[in-house]
């Protein structure tokens, strides 16, 4: 070799063993799946679908009165719903009306928004999930009496009809299986007038009207805020199969990403910048309070906007503005791929992030998707756009770009992976834990389990990529793709 000239080592990555890779994998999952069969057959998506059962009832009157509706049933039919040999509603047929009245300063917001401070309808069907005993409950409230009806055809189409939660992993999957879900009053509405609506009553009181494109009217209900008033919960506690698959789940899925990224160069994220004009020792004094401030910002518009009662994604507007301004500092010292920010590994991060949402839905519902929710193609591609490329993407930019990238420069790779899932977790669970003390199991869950495991997956697909454009899809496509699909 002559003098001065480098010798580049060539890695040599064999497909086949990258291949077996994703084939072991795949087995193992295959066998969660069988071990799921067996124990618990309608957590990996089969006996799923509600039925009408065959005795049926009939009312003359039954009236229902919540905290802001009213509802007056004549001349009824009523029958149970099945779902897994068990009950999981009630479907109800007759001819009546509801009322639905709020108070100031609801009254006027709802007026802003619809034109009117109260929404009244005439009733013609009625959908109420619950259990054997709100069943029963609810026959005895009408003193209904066994009918000699066929109403199966009819019961069954409106129970296909009933567009369910998107939020489903509060009654689905991991969160099922580990904590006992709070209850919430849900009616599933049907007008002559406004078509289905969708009423819900807990601590987030929620009006959707389903056949006006899913406009939504919803608010935390101040009366639920002091300890002791919020809904009772419902179903067993934590059960050692949920923390088995969690766990299983959260180790196969990291295991995937490893394999996935394995032939990648390695980013260049943990060292401080170098440069002229740039203070190495007082780099990660700087950097330390930066994240103190970010964190404590949101945390506070965190507790504030839930007081307040607005929606879950005013939140994704802070981010914004968090990441426009790390993003235009990074730029000003042309240092944006230090943010992740970057077109290095960016098809192959997106593919993988792509792979790795798919999976991680599977794994956190524990159920196959069982179609695709009524849409229209343009609430699904603004929908898509404002999950990946609003949210995802300035989620990530200050969770990933910014946050994880300066704990891991700051404590090493695996601490600042770690402090950063669980950050974002934290910052779920307390204002929540501090507003409503009597759901704090729910949260806890929640933000202590589920939402650490999404943040570690996105960033550990970060770290092994470097790339914040992977994370923010897999950020977004958890945020939409349970918005479209039906489970």
């Amino acid at each position: 070799m002559q003098s001065g000239q480098r010798h580049i080592r060539h890695r040599f990555v064999n497909p086949m063993g990258l291949v077996l890779l994703v084939l072991s994998v795949a087995v193992v999952l295959g066998v969660i799946s069988l071990v799921l069969l067996v124990l618990s057959p309608e957590s990996v998506g089969l006996l799923k679908e509600e039925t009408p059962g065959d005795d049926v009832y009939q009312f003359e009157t039954l009236d229902v009165e919540g905290r802001y509706i009213q509802l007056h049933l004549a001349d009824g039919l009523m029958v149970p719903a099945y779902r897994s040999g068990e009950v999981s509603g009630v479907v109800l047929f007759s001819r009546g009306e509801y009322v639905i009245t709020f108070s100031e300063p609801q009254a006027t917001e709802f007026a802003a928004t619809f034109g009117t401070t109260s929404i009244r309808d005439s009733l013609v069907a009625m959908y109420v999930p619950g259990s054997y005993q709100d069943f029963e409950r609810l026959r005895e409230a009408a003193r209904a009496t066994p009918a000699d009806v066929d109403i199966g055809q009819e019961a069954q189409a409106l129970l296909n009809d009933v567009r369910r939660d998107p939020r489903f992993v509060r009654v689905l999957g991991v969160f099922r299986l580990l904590v006992p879900v709070q209850r919430s009053r849900i009616l599933y509405l049907y007008g002559e007038t406004f078509g289905q609506v969708r009423y819900e009553e807990g601590p987030q009181v929620s009006v959707t009207f389903v056949a006006l494109d899913g406009r939504k009217f919803s608010f935390t209900d101040p009366r639920l805020v002091a300890p002791g008033l919020t809904p009772p919960a419902t179903g067993a506690s934590g059960s050692p199969l949920g923390l088995v698959i969690f766990s299983a789940s959260v180790v196969l899925l990291l295991l995937l990403v490893f394999i996935l990224t394995l032939d990648m160069d390695p980013p260049a994220l943990v060292h401080p910048p170098e440069g002229p004009g740039t203070d190495r020792e007082a780099y990660p004094i700087r950097q330390a309070g930066a994240v103190a401030v970010i964190l404590l910002a949101d945390l506070g518009f965190r507790a504030f906007s839930l007081q307040r009662g607005w929606p879950a994604e005013s939140l994704v507007w802070l981010h914004g503005a968090m990441a426009a301004g790390l993003a235009a500092i990074a730029w000003r010292q042309g240092a944006l791929a230090r943010l992740g920010i970057t077109t290095h590994h960016l098809a192959r991060g997106v593919v993988i992030a792509v792979i790795l949402a798919g999976f991680t839905l599977v794994a956190a519902s524990l159920a196959y998707p069982a179609g695709l929710k009524p849409a229209s193609a343009g609430r699904v591609v603004a929908g898509f756009v404002w999950s990946v490329g609003v949210f995802g993407l300035s989620r990530e930019i200050v969770f990933r770009g910014f946050i994880q990238a300066s704990l891991q420069r700051r404590w090493g790779l695996v601490p600042g992976l770690l402090v950063t899932a669980w950050l974002g977790g934290l910052l779920y669970f307390l204002p929540r834990a501090a507003l409503y003390p009597g759901m704090a199991g729910d949260f806890a869950v929640h933000g202590l389990l589920l939402v650490p495991y999404t943040g570690l997956l996105a960033g550990y697909l970060f770290q092994r990529t470097g790339n914040v454009f992977a994370s923010a899809t897999l950020q977004g496509l958890l945020d939409f793709l349970p918005r479209i699909l039906r489970f």
